[in-house]
């Protein structure tokens, strides 16, 4: 059979933060920041076969005169959340940096609406269809995220920065009454992993100019187990920085990150036992541009 598919994701999250930092001690700060979470998504998936070479037209095995299968998927979701940031920072003005933090877990309730839809069709005239439709309502709890970061100053005009995060992705968890999700709980425990994402930069400042030139490369670890390297999202960065007065800075940074991974059309648990599954494999890319303005009193 052809296969073929549709998919369109759309949605957003907004993140409201309200912080602030205390010097406790000669070059020595303690910040923390109170983090709300919103937003919206939507999915929607049409994933087609066909009987496009008549492989089928004139058989009696099975699936018998078999011409087009429609499987149609959507979601709805409403979701918000908190968590909340601590850190600590210890500097010598001129020469490094060295901080530490810990993020809480965030508890993310969703309000979800879904449907799944399919319909058959045969070359002699037969059809069938069938649809689903429900709503319910959940918690997915994310895990604490602990991170460590160093910044060197090497020349007044060259500075070096790293850091990195450790999360224990099998500490995910649903909350809900409906006990087939409960099941995914066991299911994350035996598929996820722990990772540590890594992340390093470099600074260039152009005094007599007024600009500062950035760059940086990362690695963000996929949290399944037995996963290749090749579905890590590793990404390159770029920035420039503008001084428009004493305080005040213009910025721009981009960032360009490739990685592959996999999405299942469809599976099944056959007459053996056996999973069979219809897949198919991607290779993304995905690229982010940001603006703004930093004022430093």
């Amino acid at each position: 059979v052809r296969q073929e598919g549709t998919v369109y994701e759309g949605g957003g999250v907004n993140h409201w933060s309200f912080g602030g930092a205390l010097e406790v001690a000669r070059n020595l700060s303690l910040g923390f920041s109170l983090n709300f979470v919103s937003g919206t998504y939507s999915y929607d998936r049409e994933f087609v076969e066909t009987d496009a070479a008549n492989v089928y037209a004139s058989t009696y095995a099975f699936p018998y005169n078999f011409d087009r299968f429609t499987y149609v998927s959507t979601i709805e979701s409403e979701l918000s959340g908190f968590n909340m940031l601590v850190g600590l920072l210890m500097r010598q003005p001129g020469r490094y940096r060295v901080g530490v933090s810990v993020r809480t877990p965030t508890t993310m309730e969703i309000n979800e609406s879904f449907t799944d839809e399919g319909s058959s069709r045969f070359d002699d005239g037969r059809a069938y269809d069938r649809s689903f439709t429900n709503r319910t309502t959940y918690k997915v709890v994310t895990p604490y995220v602990v991170s460590g970061g160093l910044s060197l100053q090497v020349t007044e005009w060259l500075s070096l920065s790293g850091d990195a995060e450790y999360t224990d992705w099998t500490q995910v968890k649903f909350e809900t009454d409906n006990p087939d999700l409960l099941g995914e709980n066991r299911y994350i425990k035996k598929t996820f992993r722990e990772t540590v994402n890594l992340r390093g930069g470099v600074e260039f400042t152009l005094w007599d100019l007024g600009v500062v030139l950035r760059g940086g490369y990362s690695i963000t670890r996929s949290p399944y187990q037995n996963d290749p390297s090749s579905y890590d999202q590793r990404a390159i960065t770029g920035g420039l920085g503008i001084r428009l007065e004493t305080n005040a800075m213009f910025n721009v940074a981009g960032s360009l990150g490739t990685w592959n991974s996999f999405r299942d059309n469809y599976y099944f648990i056959d007459g053996n036992g056996l999973t069979q599954r219809s897949s198919t494999s991607e290779s993304l890319q995905a690229l982010r541009v940001s603006v703004g303005i930093s004022y430093r009193f």
